[in-house]
């Protein structure tokens, strides 16, 4: 199973809601008034609201995945750090490598994508990174426009195949809402 499953899943429960809402307003345009939130609205307008709404939880989605992506990345270097550090047999070694390898969390996340190229396609790492610059142009109010959009499927995708390529647990890919 995949760290990135869970925000998936409400991913595609949102945007059924979604769709299922804007269907009964454009079918049943009398039942706005029980929606408070899109009351009191004419159709289009509660129709446009929720357009609106849907690309707020693509970007809000990509946000919540990345941040999954980041924990379950640095989970599985400090294992690996754990695992090295084990190996080490002079003192000297195991003050260089505690050093070197502790406080993974606080290293720039761009230093620690670009060790990962060890193992990960400089390619795929440099997707991960258009996901993570989308994230923080979304995490920092949207600022002027972002280099690239980009939606749920492709932060997915990227991120699954950079975990992948880690061999951290992942699961087949998820259906597309």
């Amino acid at each position: 199973m995949s760290p990135l499953d869970a925000v998936w899943e409400w991913y595609e429960v949102a945007c059924d809601s979604m769709r299922f809402a804007a269907h009964r307003i454009r079918t049943q345009p009398e039942e706005v008034s029980a929606w408070p939130a899109l009351s009191p609205m004419d159709t289009d307008v509660a129709v446009e609201k929720l357009r609106k709404t849907q690309a707020e939880l693509d970007d809000l989605t990509v946000l919540a995945l990345f941040a999954v992506f980041e924990q379950a990345l640095l989970d599985r270097l400090a294992a690996a750090s754990k695992t090295l550090q084990q190996t080490v047999v002079t003192a000297i070694e195991k003050s260089l490598a505690a050093a070197a390898l502790g406080n993974l969390d606080r290293w720039p996340l761009d230093d620690i994508l670009n060790v990962c190229k060890a193992e990960v396609d400089p390619e795929v790492v440099g997707l991960v990174k258009q996901v993570k610059a989308y994230r923080d142009w979304v995490a920092h109010g949207k600022k002027r426009k972002p280099s690239a959009r980009i939606v749920p499927r492709e932060a997915h995708d990227r991120l699954s195949e950079f975990l992948r390529a880690l061999r951290i647990a992942i699961s087949p890919n998820p259906a597309t809402p």
